[in-house]
Order: C-alpha cells, then structure tokens, then sequence
C-alpha cells in the first residue's frame, strides 16, 4: 500500500512539473533574461574604427528600442516612447500601454510592438491604431516596415509575419521547411524595398535572406569567437542596414558591433566592447546621416556612433 501511495505521489509530482514548464512556455517566463556573465572571450584584439559622438541618459528605467526618422530619433523602453530631434533634444514622450519591445518608422508612422501586439503612432504622439494581439505565447522582438509590408519576427512562436499596411496576415515563414531556432527573445528582421528580407536564424548563428514567402535565397554567418563569426548561443541579438549593401550586427555576450557587406564580409568594427562593459543585447538603428544609434538597456543610455575621420 505505501508503496502504491508513493507511486501516486510520484507520479503527481511529475505531472505538476510538466504543468509547470507548459505554462512557462505559453506565458514566455522562460524568455525572462537573466544576468549574463562573460561566458566568451574575443579570440583576438580588434580595433573599432568608430567612435562615440554623443549620448542621452533617459530617466525612465529599461530602455530597449530604438528607430530612426529622417529628422529624428525614437526610442522606447519599458515605460516610455520618446521623440529626439538628431540633436538629442526631447520633443515629446508618452507611455504606451505595455512595455516597447521593438520600434521601427515608415513616414509619418512610428510602429512599436509590445509582447503581442503592434501599435501605431502619429509624429506627435498621437496613438492611431492597436494591431493584435496575436497567437498565444507571441514575443514580438522586431519589426520592420516598406511600402507594402510590415515585417514581424515572434520570438515566441518563432515565426516571421508579413502584414499588409492594414495590418492583415499576407505571408509567414517558420511554420514550415526550414524553421528558425529562437533560444532566448532576439529575433530580428530587416524589410528590403523588393519585399524580400534578411532574418536572424539565432539559434544556428547565421542571417538568412529570404524571399516573401519565406523561402531561403542565401545565407551567412557561422560560430566563433573570432572577428568574422557569432558567438555564444543565439547571435547576432539584432541587425539594421546602415545602407543599401552594408548590414550592421550587434552581439551580447561578447558585446560587439560590426559591419558586413549584405553577401556576408565581415568590413569592420563599430565596437568591440559596451560602452558599459555589459554583456546584454544592444538595439541598433542607422541614421540617414552615415551614424548608428545604440540603445543600451544596462544604463538606460542611448549611444550616437560615427566613423573616426
């Protein structure tokens, strides 16, 4: 009998602990980030050849997104979303209803995604439109926008959305062939002009350009600790392309910037360290003025980079 009595009890714990790691996966507490040590060490010295031409420390705690305009800056954490003019000078702020998880702007739009849904502001701080929510389980961690699309890579269900300007589903990929492996919530995409798009795979360390509906026309990127390569479970944490042939990657864990050419050259380093020395995934956006701005959510500081003349 107490032999039965301890099979029941066994097996219920069992039972509760499965129950438990279902509801850690539906409600994304397993992407809850954690304080990252310095597990990797760069294989070599490298020298950045840019430099940092400014900065702004924001009030607000936990800044984690950034996007920019043709004239300004937009920035967004856990409790605000901010207007800068390219001086750094606030123009407005507003609180969103959820914590800022991805920006990006198109126009007059700024879009911003919180874990499950997509929101729409106006050039004044205006809210326009709520997209979503989404699937179950969704963690939205970036967002892209041209004429046509909206592009949206879900960490949680580890898929790529393309929505029409309206915000209805036209395209996906990760359901089906050729699927992404999303470790930890960095999952990045940049939308081209021709609808096709680069996508951070993380989980296999590479970036995959991809055709609209999802299929692979190329790829790049391997692990490492040198230069050339990605480190540490699930890099590059995010991209932005600072021109027509020049993508920028940022790293954490060795927390680095650097630039490729779009067919995968490696062309040179932004930085080969934080400015804090954190380890944590730092956003990037390029400016139409040649600069690359750093969100940096361990001082809540968002940096302005140019290259050294």
């Amino acid at each position: 009998m107490n032999r039965r009595i301890a099979g029941i009890l066994s097996l219920l714990v069992l039972v509760l602990f499965v129950l438990f790691i279902i509801y850690d996966v539906i409600t994304g507490r397993l992407f809850t980030e954690r304080p990252q040590r310095p597990l990797f060490v760069a294989d070599e010295e490298v020298e950045a050849s840019w430099e940092i031409a400014g900065e702004i420390q924001f009030t607000e705690r936990g800044l984690t997104s950034v996007a920019t305009l043709p004239d300004g800056v937009v920035a967004g954490g856990e409790s605000f979303i901010r207007l800068l003019d390219r001086s750094l000078n606030s123009r407005w702020s507003v609180t969103p209803p959820a914590a800022v998880k991805a920006l990006t702007t198109f126009n007059d739009t700024i879009y911003a995604a919180g874990y499950d849904v997509i929101w729409l502001y106006d050039l004044s701080g205006n809210l326009l439109e709520e997209w979503g929510p989404w699937e179950s389980g969704s963690i939205i961690t970036s967002l892209s926008v041209n004429e046509t699309y909206v592009a949206m890579a879900d960490a949680g269900v580890r898929r790529v959305y393309l929505l029409d300007r309206s915000g209805a589903l036209r395209h996906m990929s990760g359901h089906r062939g050729e699927r992404y492996v999303v470790p930890s919530p960095y999952f990045d995409v940049v939308l081209f002009p021709d609808n096709h798009y680069l996508v951070v795979n993380p989980g296999r360390l590479r970036i995959e350009k991809r055709t609209p509906g999802g299929d692979i026309v190329s790829m790049f990127g391997e692990p490492g600790t040198g230069a050339q390569y990605f480190s540490g479970c699930c890099n590059p944490s995010h991209i932005a392309m600072l021109n027509d042939t020049t993508l920028a990657t940022s790293e954490k864990g060795i927390s680095r910037i650097k630039l490729y050419s779009t067919g995968g050259e490696l062309l040179e380093f932004v930085s080969a360290v934080s400015p804090t020395g954190s380890t944590e995934a730092q956003d990037i956006a390029a400016g139409g003025d040649g600069k690359l701005y750093v969100a940096s959510p361990e001082d809540s500081r968002l940096y302005v980079y140019r290259r050294i003349e």
